[in-house]
């Protein structure tokens, strides 16, 4: 157990070590011929090596303290470094990240008192989860989405996660700021996203667009409120029935070039649509109407350049401008990486 002591004791003193060496650690641990022999107990010494309190890099021959790294890792999404990386940092906020490095720290900090005090068992208990089998077992399970099937409390539950995963952006003040529902539904039982049709009476006439408005400090005190208020003035949808998912990420920039107004996306489920009482308003709204998900989804259906903003056409309605640009966000951050087709 020597070497194993030495590698362990570098990893969780060594604040550099990089994130593969956790599986490193596991390799070391349940190769080794001590644990091999049944755990057979001692009474074991641990003590720092020498150069513990030095970070040292990957060498050529892939040595850290004269011990092989073992190359095959599966990292925590990827096995392939840069791409694990990319994965961890494009998809996950600042504290949800130092979080997790929390929570590693603190189950190296464990596994290596359970090493100190011979606790073979218990370490076994603790490290097994990240034996290869194991991880692999966890990754295989069903997390995406058939959005040809109803949406339930799971796949709720996984478009919320999606949502809490979007990279936040930095906040910027703005002279006016709105915000707009993106309603989930099962309409008769299709997954969909619900729409309006704008009234002849009111600014953009006869367009689509999603439920929304401008912020009333007065009433909001939340841009989440605000998304919920014109809702349910413009549909008559009661807020009690939304259940907020989430708020979607999008580049102010982009945003402000489009409308000159910083607009929020809030993204909600509605449950099943023929079970809610709606109550539309004629005066901002001409009419309403959905758009089943796997049809958004479609890529044909999309046109897209790098100069416009995308114009997507579902066979009975033309979307373009801000709505077009919310939902391909959308679909892009979201559904599609949630989809089982992904």
């Amino acid at each position: 157990m020597k070497s194993l002591t030495k590698s362990l004791t570098y990893k969780v003193v060594s604040r550099k070590a990089p994130v593969s060496s956790y599986s490193f650690v596991l390799h070391r641990f349940y190769n080794s011929s001590e644990i091999q022999e049944k755990h057979k107990p001692h009474h074991h010494t641990f003590k720092p090596h020498p150069h513990t309190y030095t970070h040292t890099h990957k060498s050529e021959d892939q040595n850290i303290c004269g011990i092989p790294i073992v190359d095959a890792t599966d990292g925590v999404f990827r096995p392939n470094e840069h791409e694990d990386v990319q994965v961890l940092v494009n998809n996950f906020t600042a504290p949800a990240l130092a979080l997790a490095l929390r929570n590693r720290e603190t189950t190296l900090q464990q596994a290596a008192v359970m090493l100190k005090n011979g606790d073979y068992e218990k370490l076994n208990h603790l490290l097994g989860p990240f034996l290869p089998e194991n991880v692999q077992r966890r990754r295989i399970r069903n997390h995406s989405i058939d959005f040809t099937q109803p949406l339930t409390k799971r796949e709720v539950h996984i478009i919320q996660r999606y949502m809490y995963r979007l990279p936040r952006q930095l906040y910027q003040p703005a002279p006016s700021r709105a915000s707009v529902l993106i309603p989930l539904c099962n309409d008769n039982g299709v997954p969909s996203i619900l729409f309006e049709r704008r009234s002849g009476q009111v600014k953009y006439k006869h367009q689509v667009c999603f439920p929304g408005g401008m912020l009333d400090e007065g009433t909001d005190k939340t841009i989440v409120q605000t998304s919920l208020r014109e809702a349910e003035e413009e549909l008559g949808l009661s807020r009690d029935k939304v259940e907020v998912l989430g708020v979607l990420r999008c580049h102010w920039n982009e945003v402000a070039h489009i409308t000159g107004i910083a607009v929020t996306p809030v993204v909600g489920f509605l449950g099943e649509l023929s079970e809610l009482k709606l109550d539309v308003n004629r005066d901002e709204v001409e009419e309403f109407f959905t758009v089943p998900i796997h049809t958004i989804l479609e890529g044909d259906r999309w046109v897209e350049n790098k100069i416009e903003t995308p114009v997507f056409d579902d066979g009975n309605h033309l979307l373009w401008g801000l709505t077009a640009y919310i939902l391909d966000k959308f679909r892009h951050d979201v559904l599609i990486k949630c989809s089982h087709q992904h």
